[in-house]
């Protein structure tokens, strides 16, 4: 054999390193970076680095003690090597971010054929969303890592085992057997089918562990095949096939979803599946016949499927949210006893009434978790459990898909895919994020100008209204801006005809039919249309006095920073010609429907729904973000930098916001968290001995599963009131809410009497009370507040109470009820007078006749009560308690403002009684020569002030032998210098009785010529 040099050898092996790798590494650090290097170092570096955690116990437990004591060491912790631990840390992220830099550029700056191109490309861009997730993570690093339980954190291995995926493919030149869209579909396909088979294998899902790992497994086994058949049989199918396979593959997902949900509707109708495992493989079987049918018929009819991601990705998107969000069998459900009415009262007044939503009653929220909760009683045969909306749940698979496509047109169809399923998204807007429809009903319309597109971009805006009515709103006028102006900039006169006809159309549409189905329910259209708009635009019952603490840093943001940004960049959008020109229409209208509808939401941030409820971000600023994000990605020409800076704000707000961890989880870890809990349950116990599935179980009972149960709080504060109620009432009765606790209505299957589904706190001025008295004429009874003792505050809101707020409605109740009886101190009823006997007869009853124990405890603490009940009761030093704020009324400047800027000028009402005083500065009333007047009365306070913002106490009561007996009393204050003060004083119950005759002054300040009058009503 010929004899090898070995200098020869050793030069060339020293040529090839030099010109291979040391001068690669040369020219990186020259400055000649490789594209997207950074990305690759920052991402891999980062994931290396997690994996040790310097404040593990077992790293930082004491091993040599130096008789130095401190904290530290009496708990088991050594500083030096806490110390030690962080140095090695930050050197270990420094040695790899360095080693794979230039790795990664030596990689990078090979002459790759354009298959391997195409996935370095691919990376360029994932890299940026893998980046963003390790950052994520990074965040919650050490609040998983001390946690419990090993936390397995599915979305970031995946996301680690695509890059290295796709590393491989390049590194081993894998172009030349597979092209790289193939490649990426056998790996879309086993993402997909590993749901169903993790779902049929008898093992625990272990918190996705055994998805993740059946996924690759899948992937590999594919791959393999694929390319050893190629090798030994020359021939595979074509890429039709592979894009066909992908396309009915991508159901799985979502008929895994549908199959999970028909085993809980058919238990519901008394059919009890038991192998629940076993049908699933049969489903399986033929969703896997199916796509090779398919497959197979796509490749020999040379079917090109260009749009495979079209179809695919939304319905792989849907099918994984709708798992994210699945609804056991079996589960708890809470309700609020006022907010939940926006919903519920809609839902069982049309299941057990028929009574139509929207025209027969007002919800607070629209339709929002209406139809949800009608559908869910339809399939599952349940009317009572409807009115908790279980399938309110469901809106978020529809918003995520909304959200792809948005993301698609910024960025591209394979990113958008994998935002979506890798970074946390809806907790940012939750169901708000529905108006994205309008923006791409806009877009279509854009692209194409046809009158059925323009009928579907107001239908759009439809929907979002009913819905939402705040959201319609909101994106109907940004819609509407957004339509001129790309009128006006492209002078497209033809789309303006077809935009106003098909508006005309569905504005005579609307009309007849709201007429049509008022018409057929026995409603006036116009006065019901009127009280609607009535209830719906009354911010003035709702603002608070402020809009958040100034000195959080978060008030700026939302209040001046924010908006003064969104100002600056829309004007840009609207005006500026290179804009428009550098991106595509899409983009455009992307950027005009949600900068307008950032500024036609942003009031509602000025009313209720500010930083002093922290519910900015959620139903506010979310759309500003994502014009933001989307303006400087398409200002840079840089479609990376849509997600970057999109993540970073809703970041970097939820730090403004919360000062916490942003914990928000990905759609694809809502998943992964909740889908085993279902396929877990599955297992069959085939050996007598072996522990029953919970299927087995539900079967051998023989009767459905309650599929809403109530939490034990929910139970508790309703038991009450059904005791009482049914008591009292007959089957076909119901009852006046005016405690804000509307929800009972549906809890207690009554019809409520008024069209506010959340009474009286929906109520919005004088008509809409005159209304609401209106529809409840006749009521048997009324739940009225005790004291405020409850959470969701029965007898006020942000501190104004019922009686004074809805003054018209109180009095009408002090007028036409008498006091009946109470539960401890938590409501009192009040029933009409021509029945009052009856039902004191059954309330006595009730308290003395009970023979069930159940309800021992609630009987035991009724009471029969009269005028007087609730106080105020006097204390020895002359004092007196209040209960509540019924009769302690704080009303501080409305007495001034309703004096002195009253639209109907009440202060000019007929004088009815002209009070006079004694010495002790104490106004009398005749009783004799007065009687209240049936519409109210008002108290014109007439006085001078030296000083400003003094607190004035006006006690109501009776003067009988030189002593003042205080019955209620107002909490105003006093301006400096002549001022009038008006005061509806007919809103508490004492005005009607015969122990009112004075009315005392009591101020911290000196007050001169003091007048009063009392004044007709109005």
């Amino acid at each position: 054999m010929k004899r090898v040099n070995k200098n020869i050898v050793f030069n060339r092996l020293k040529r090839i390193i030099k010109e291979q790798f040391i001068d690669k590494i040369c020219s990186v650090c020259a400055g000649k970076e490789e594209k997207g290097q950074l990305w690759y170092a920052s991402y891999f570096a980062t994931m290396i680095a997690l994996m040790f955690n310097p404040m593990a116990d077992t790293r930082n437990s004491v091993i040599h003690f130096k008789r130095l004591i401190g904290e530290g060491i009496i708990q088991n912790v050594d500083v030096a090597r806490r110390t030690s631990n962080f140095s090695c840390w930050f050197m270990l992220f420094i040695v790899a971010f360095v080693v794979i830099y230039f790795l990664t550029g030596y990689l990078l700056s090979q002459n790759y054929k354009a298959e391997e191109k195409k996935v370095i490309d691919f990376l360029n861009h994932f890299l940026v969303i893998a980046n963003i997730n390790v950052v994520l993570l990074s965040i919650n690093f050490f609040q998983n890592e001390n946690s419990d339980t090993k936390i397995f954190q599915y979305s970031a291995q995946l996301i680690f085992a695509i890059a290295c995926v796709a590393l491989l493919y390049i590194v081993l030149r894998l172009g030349r057997f597979i092209t790289a869209e193939r490649y990426f579909i056998l790996f879309v396909i086993a993402f997909s089918m590993g749901y169903g088979v993790t779902a049929i294998v008898n093992q625990k899902w272990d918190s996705g562990r055994m998805l993740f790992m059946i996924q690759i497994i899948l992937f590999c086994i594919a791959t393999t095949g694929l390319l050893v058949a190629k090798k030994i049989l020359r021939s595979v199918p074509g890429e039709s096939f592979f894009r066909m396979f992908l396309v009915v593959s991508s159901f799985l997902p979502f008929v895994t979803s549908f199959y999970i949900e028909l085993m809980n509707i058919l238990n519901q109708w008394g059919i009890y599946v038991v192998r629940v495992r076993r049908y699933y493989m049969a489903v399986l079987g033929l969703v896997i016949l199916a796509a090779i049918a398919f497959s197979a018929l796509a490749d020999r009819k040379k079917w090109k499927l260009t749009n495979w991601r079209g179809i695919s990705y939304p319905v792989l998107i849907f099918g994984i949210s709708c798992l994210a969000v699945q609804l056991p069998l079996e589960a708890q459900y809470g309700a609020e006893m006022y907010e939940s009415a926006n919903y519920s009262v809609l839902i069982s007044d049309f299941l057990k009434y028929g009574s139509i939503p929207l025209v027969e009653h007002y919800g607070g929220h629209m339709l929002t978790g209406v139809w949800e909760g009608i559908i869910y009683a339809v399939l599952n045969h349940d009317t009572s459990g409807a009115i908790l909306s279980p399938y309110m749940v469901y809106i978020a698979p529809v918003l995520a898909v909304l959200f792809f496509y948005l993301v698609k047109y910024l960025w591209n169809e394979d990113m958008a895919f994998l935002t979506v399923l890798f970074l946390p998204f809806y907790d940012s807007w939750s169901y708000y994020g529905l108006g994205m429809i309008v923006c791409l009903a806009a877009m279509a319309f854009a692209k194409k100008n046809t009158y059925i597109k323009a009928a579907i971009v107001w239908f759009a805006v439809i929907w979002c209204a009913l819905y939402r009515l705040d959201l319609g709103a909101a994106f109907g006028t940004a819609v509407v801006l957004t339509l001129i102006v790309y009128v006006l900039r492209s002078k497209n006169w033809r789309a303006a005809k077809q935009l106003t006809i098909t508006l005309g159309v569905w504005g005579f549409t609307g009309i007849t039919a709201w007429c049509i189905i008022c018409r057929s329910r026995g409603v006036d259209a116009f006065e019901r249309l009127k009280e609607f708009l009535m209830i719906s635009f009354s911010n003035g019952n709702w603002a608070y006095d402020n809009i958040g603490s100034a000195g959080n840093m978060a008030y700026s943001w939302c209040y001046l920073l924010m908006p003064f940004l969104c100002a600056v960049c829309l004007v840009f959008t609207v005006f500026s010609k290179k804009i428009k020109r550098s991106i595509s229409s899409e983009q455009w209208i992307i950027l005009l429907v949600m900068g307008f509808s950032y500024f036609a939401n942003y009031s509602r941030g000025l009313v209720r729904h500010s930083l002093a409820e922290t519910s900015t971000l959620i139903v506010i600023i979310w759309s500003g973000y994502i014009f933001i994000a989307a303006f400087f990605s398409c200002y840079q020409k840089n479609k990376k930098v849509f997600i970057i800076t999109f993540m970073g704000i809703v970041v970097s707000s939820s730090l403004l916001m919360w000062n916490a961890n942003f914990e928000e989880k990905s759609l694809l870890d809502k998943e992964v968290e909740v889908t085993g809990n279902f396929t877990d349950s599955w297992k069959f116990a085939a050996v007598e001995d072996d522990q029953k599935s919970y299927w087995q179980e539900l079967a051998e009972k023989g009767e459905p599963a309650e599929r809403v149960q109530w939490t034990d709080e929910l139970q508790e504060q309703v038991k009450p009131y059904r005791v009482i109620l049914n008591a009292l009432l007959k089957e076909d009765d119901t009852f006046v809410d005016f405690m804000n606790k509307s929800f009972l209505y549906s809890a207690l299957n009554r019809k409520a009497p008024c069209y506010v589904s959340q009474s009286p706190m929906q109520l919005s001025g004088e008509e809409a009370q005159e209304m609401f008295i209106k529809e409840t004429e006749g009521v048997p009874i009324v739940l009225m507040p005790l004291e405020n003792n409850e959470y969701d505050r029965s007898d006020s809101l942000d501190g104004i109470p019922n009686t004074y707020r809805y003054y018209k409605i109180s009095e009408y109740i002090y007028q036409k009820y008498v006091p009946l009886c109470r539960y401890t101190n938590k409501f009192a009823i009040w029933c009409l007078p021509q029945r009052y006997e009856e039902m004191k007869q059954k309330v006595e009853t009730l308290m003395y006749s009970n023979t069930d124990l159940a309800i021992t405890e609630i009987t035991e603490s009724i009471y029969t009560i009269d005028f007087g009940y609730d106080g105020p009761f006097k204390n020895e030093d002359t004092s007196y308690t209040y209960l509540g704020v019924f009769h302690s009324i704080p009303v501080s400047y409305l007495p001034e403002i309703w004096a002195e800027y009253d639209e109907k000028k009440a202060s000019e009402n007929p004088v009815t009684v002209k009070m006079d005083s004694n010495d002790e500065n104490i106004f009398f009333i005749n009783r004799d020569q007065f009687t209240p007047d049936p519409n109210g009365n008002y108290l014109l306070l007439h006085a001078s002030s030296d000083c400003d913002m003094e607190s004035t106490i006006i006690k109501i009561g009776k003067y009988d032998n030189g002593v003042f007996e205080e019955r209620y009393r107002y909490l105003i204050t006093v301006s400096e210098g002549v001022h009038d003060y008006l005061i509806r004083v007919s809103t508490d119950y004492y005005w009607y009785t015969d122990s009112v005759n004075a009315i005392s002054v009591q101020s911290d300040v000196e007050l001169s010529d003091v007048s009063m009058s009392i004044l007709a009503g109005d």
